[in-house]
């Protein structure tokens, strides 16, 4: 009698029923590095942005501001349209540079930006009602609005997956909760 090669019924159903509990354990691991991993990119972005803002402002003896375009300050958005941009000038209103003219590009207008568009899955609230701050390289201050902020700034919040980010600044640091 000839034995046929192959997998029977069970051996089959062993295989998937394994394959299944891997699956099932590994999947949500695998979410919770991926948000883990957004997080860590945006934190790291931000204080790039901070310590490009801060050092600008004490080399170039100018104030230097950091603008919130398009997050909102009374609800989350997950919208990719919103940038953080590092500026010597007190309004910059869009995340694009297409409409900078070529003095406001020679004199460095934008110093620094993080693009929403990089950081896709991640919800963003601004946590003031000013859309900008700040760095006075004279006073080694800062500044919300007119107000004079003596310990720091709490400026916004990111939430990926479970993980929530607050970043707050100061004149010489930047930390993350």
């Amino acid at each position: 009698m000839k034995r046929i090669k192959g997998f029977t019924l069970i051996e089959g159903i062993i295989t998937l029923s394994v394959l299944a509990v891997l699956t099932a354990v590994a999947v949500p691991v695998y979410t919770q590095h991926i948000a883990q991993a957004k997080a860590d990119k945006l934190a790291m972005e931000l204080k790039q942005l901070v310590d490009f803002a801060s050092s600008y402002s004490l080399r170039r003896w100018k104030p230097t501001y950091i603008h919130l375009i398009n997050i909102p300050n009374d609800a989350t958005t997950e919208d990719t349209t919103w940038c953080l941009v590092a500026s010597p000038y007190s309004s910059v209103s869009k995340c694009s540079d297409d409409e900078d003219t070529a003095a406001e590009i020679a004199n460095e207008k934008r110093i620094a930006t993080v693009f929403g568009k990089n950081h896709p899955g991640i919800a963003l609230k601004r946590l003031t009602t000013q859309t900008k701050f700040m760095f006075d390289n004279n006073s080694y201050s800062m500044f919300l609005g007119d107000e004079r902020e003596e310990n720091h700034i709490i400026f916004l919040e990111a939430q990926v997956g479970k993980k929530t980010l607050t970043a707050k600044v100061n004149y010489r640091y930047f930390e993350l909760e």
